[in-house]
């Protein structure tokens, strides 16, 4: 018989927290929602609009450069309605469909935000930050579809004109522009003012506080560019044949630009709030430190 005592130490871990090197370090998709005021969301939804939302652009680029001088110089020609017509239809669908999904996307209820005002009779701050930088995120996306519109494709679109012949409203530039780049930002326009109405309803967009101006200006922007893009093809179809980038004819653009700046006016209202919640956050985090 042995005279030792053999004692074997438990190796298995500890319950407790998670010594930092155990714990799941924060990355640019997902923050540490522990450790970051403010961090109520994370850059993957974004990133993900961001990425559909240029590959369309891309699409429309490439397709232009293989087809636009090869078939689309006659309207009357069987290539054009195979190569362009058909193109129109499929992608005006496409975003129709799309877009009503988006739509129907925003307009769902939030189960985080419905749990919170059950258990807690308010929606948490790190969950309406969420909803906040989702908001922005469609904000960006709506100013790069308006920069893509009025620069590259607009432009694009004014040289195509002057250099080929219009002999119909549906050029291979106006396919993509009219009826692709333009509603590309009209719906994000209209998801984004769904979203923030649906789920921003508890604070800075409530009913009571009635229909905010800053919408106004982002919903006409794009109502009033599909309006003025009708007159102007009317125009150039009947009256004014000339492309020019001053023509009168092209000064009502000018407002829909100016009235996209309503974008602007949506950050400063959403911007006080995040700050507001951060200071919610710090007060809590206090009480928790001096209650444990």
């Amino acid at each position: 018989m042995a005279d030792t005592l053999t004692v074997t130490r438990d190796t298995s871990p500890e319950p407790g927290p998670k010594r930092p090197s155990q714990q799941k370090r924060p990355t640019i998709f997902n923050p540490g929602m522990d450790d970051q005021i403010g961090a109520g969301s994370s850059w993957k939804p974004f990133l993900i609009m961001l990425g559909i939302t240029l590959g369309i652009f891309a699409f429309y680029r490439i397709y232009q450069s293989y087809f636009a001088w090869t078939k689309g110089l006659d309207s009357a020609a069987p290539d054009y309605a195979k190569y362009w017509m058909k193109a129109l239809y499929i992608d005006t669908g496409t975003l129709v469909i799309l877009g009503s999904i988006l739509m129907a996307w925003a307009m769902k209820d939030c189960q985080s935000c419905v749990s919170q005002m059950e258990t807690h009779g308010r929606i948490l701050p790190r969950h309406e930050e969420h909803h906040i930088w989702v908001v922005w995120s469609l904000l960006v996306i709506f100013c790069i579809g308006l920069y893509a519109a009025a620069s590259f494709f607009g432009e694009q679109d004014a040289s195509w004109h002057q250099v080929a012949i219009r002999d119909t409203a549906f050029t291979p530039s106006h396919i993509f522009l009219f009826y692709g780049v333009f509603p590309v930002f009209g719906f994000t326009s209209a998801v984004a003012f769904l979203y923030a109405r649906k789920h921003l309803s508890n604070s800075i967009y409530a009913p009571e506080k009635g229909f905010p101006v800053s919408w106004v200006l982002v919903l006409g922007s794009s109502s009033f560019l599909m309006f003025w893009v009708a007159v102007n093809e009317f125009m150039h179809s009947f009256v004014v044949p000339e492309e020019l980038f001053s023509a009168p004819l092209h000064w009502g653009f000018i407002t829909f630009g100016l009235l996209a700046g309503g974008a602007f006016a949506v950050l400063f209202q959403t911007l006080p709030r995040v700050m507001e919640l951060q200071n919610e956050e710090r007060k809590e985090r206090m009480m928790a430190g001096a209650s444990a």
